[in-house]
């Protein structure tokens, strides 16, 4: 599923003879993943980002388990490159990053919520968080690669915790921004240096900016709205010259 790309995605795609359907441009990538389960009409999905690989062990690994059916999902971690480097830790390590990736049909269902799991019943197939059952994930390439989505997720996160009458009190966000950060860093965050640092610093960033824009959102209507209320208060300032005018 190709979200109306402006690189070669969809060319090398049909290249390979994969079957190419599209879905609108949403901000976030939850919905179209959920289309692309929808779309799959096979027994068995993969589940793979334009910048992640299987390296050929995980791929011969999922292969038997679809010719055995010794299990309905797949646990696997991701092996996570960040600003040029493999992380080792920062919440981003292989033993901590693991999601279902491989699953028969029907066996899970996707949401739209942004950064929501999957949602699952019963026992997954743990695979080791080894590189050679890991899916490689070349992450942010640099930081303003970083901050661009960070605009865009948390415009998205802020609308869907609109939606669902979340609090907008700073007492109800920064405990768990704060809760995460520490833990971010404090487990082996600072194996990985600067990046570490500025990872944590990064995601604590995403959480504050989430609940200014919730903040915004709720008490001004946004952009639009403020406008507006912009181009009012330049009328007022500008009707003070009208009435100088009218002095001379």
């Amino acid at each position: 599923v190709d979200m109306h790309s402006d690189d070669r995605t969809v060319e090398i795609a049909r290249s390979l003879g994969a079957r190419v359907e599209f879905f609108e441009r949403r901000g976030f990538s939850e919905p179209a993943r959920a289309f692309a389960v929808e779309q799959a009409t096979g027994e068995w999905i993969a589940r793979l980002d334009a910048d992640e690989l299987f390296p050929p062990t995980l791929a011969a690994r999922l292969l038997r388990v679809a010719q055995t059916g010794e299990a309905e999902r797949v646990r696997m971690s991701c092996r996570n490159f960040l600003l040029g480097r493999q992380l080792k830790g920062t919440g981003w390590q292989m033993s901590r990053d693991r999601h279902v990736r491989f699953f028969r049909k029907g066996a899970v269902s996707f949401t739209e919520q942004i950064h929501e799991q999957p949602v699952a019943a019963g026992p997954d197939l743990e695979l080791p968080p080894t590189e050679d059952f890991a899916i490689t994930h070349f992450n942010y390439r640099d930081v303003s690669e970083f901050l661009s989505k960070l605009d865009r997720y948390t415009t998205v996160e802020a609308q869907q915790m609109a939606a669902k009458g979340r609090s907008r009190a700073l007492r109800a966000h920064l405990p768990f921004a704060l809760k995460e950060a520490a833990d971010r860093y404090g487990r082996r965050g600072f194996l990985d240096g600067w990046r570490g640092f500025t990872l944590t610093w990064l995601m604590l960033t995403y959480r504050i900016v989430s609940w200014a824009k919730l903040c915004e959102l709720e008490e001004t209507g946004g952009r639009a709205a403020i406008e507006e209320s912009y181009v009012r208060e330049a009328e007022r300032v500008l009707a003070g010259y009208q009435g100088q005018a009218s002095l001379r």
